[in-house]
């Protein structure tokens, strides 16, 4: 009788539509791999002057289910940052996308990611996955230098991870979406 429940309450968590936010500074990628997910191949963008939604359907790695993704993808240029508050709300992940090749902007990209996590308390329950962006460029930092820059092992209290990728040859990005799947639900 109980795996009956289970088997139920699973079914219906499966069909929930989750909030998704796609963050990071201006050039990062983030509008690149939203619609690589979405078409399966890059495509070129412009920059984001406001936001992007898109639906994505994932398939739970382990359980086959579905899920849907709403994905709001906002622009990272510095004016526009004070916007994303509102939409804050409800939002289940966190994808913070962050180019590996401008070591430049990390300083920058470190300070808008601690405050969004530290100073935004609609978001303490969301999942984070950050990822390091144009891996395919020979200058870009691994995932492992990336993590210790952003001294994410600071966080606490918090579902997290980081992972490499390219938005142009579209590497790791079905996984990072599993890897959301997988921690939403």
């Amino acid at each position: 009788m109980g795996s009956l429940f289970s088997s139920l309450f699973g079914m219906f968590r499966a069909n929930r539509s989750y909030k998704l936010l796609i963050l990071g500074l201006n050039n990062a990628g983030k509008t690149s791999i939203l619609y690589h997910l979405q078409l399966g191949h890059a495509i070129t963008t412009q920059p984001t002057l406001g936001g992007n939604t898109e639906t994505l359907t994932i398939t739970h790695p382990h359980t086959n289910n579905t899920i849907t993704l709403t994905c709001w993808d906002l622009g990272g240029q510095e004016q526009l940052r004070a916007s994303w508050k509102l939409y804050y709300d409800h939002t289940d992940a966190v994808l913070f996308v962050v180019d590996a090749a401008d070591t430049a902007r990390f300083a920058t990209a470190k300070e808008v990611l601690h405050q969004l996590l530290h100073s935004e308390p609609s978001l303490q329950h969301s999942v984070l996955l950050v990822l390091a962006n144009k891996q395919d460029v020979e200058s870009a930092a691994s995932p492992a230098e990336l993590m210790e820059y952003l001294e994410l092992g600071k966080l606490k209290n918090r579902t997290w991870t980081l992972m490499g990728c390219s938005a142009s040859t579209g590497e790791s990005l079905r996984e990072a979406m599993n890897w959301i799947a997988e921690n939403v639900v």
